[in-house]
């Protein structure tokens, strides 16, 4: 893809619009704002505020404002994740995998397994 299509395509441009309605400061607004109107692009001033529409910046503009929005608030594509499992009890029966099966199906195995274990508490060996 070439990178003046990127600034082109209405996903990029998405985008921007919800990285920009993200910012809460009012300097980072104002910077976002400063650099539409030092490009002379076309804005609307309002009592309830400025309003721009993406889809005619131009292309410097845009780079512009990707570029301030990526120094100031950059993305974080991938959160650390602690890849430590803990068991939430010492049950064997709980720690089973009992993925895809039915709640009946689950419980005939809960069943059979508290039943061994109450076998091997007595004494009687298990068939397993």
């Amino acid at each position: 893809m070439n990178k003046d299509n990127k600034y082109n395509s209405i996903a990029f441009k998405k985008k921007l619009g919800q990285r920009i309605n993200n910012v809460k400061g009012k300097k980072h607004l104002r910077n976002i704002f400063s650099i539409i109107h030092n490009s002379n692009e076309a804005y609307t001033k309002a009592e309830t505020g400025l309003y721009f529409d993406l889809n005619v910046l131009s292309i410097t503009t845009l780079k512009e404002i990707e570029e301030y929005l990526d120094e100031h608030f950059p993305i974080v594509d991938i959160m650390p994740i602690d890849n430590v499992i803990k068991s939430l009890s010492d049950n064997k029966s709980d720690t089973k995998d009992y993925y895809g099966m039915t709640n009946q199906e689950k419980n005939f195995l809960k069943k059979l397994d508290s039943d061994s274990l109450k076998k091997e508490s007595v004494g009687i060996p298990s068939l397993n």
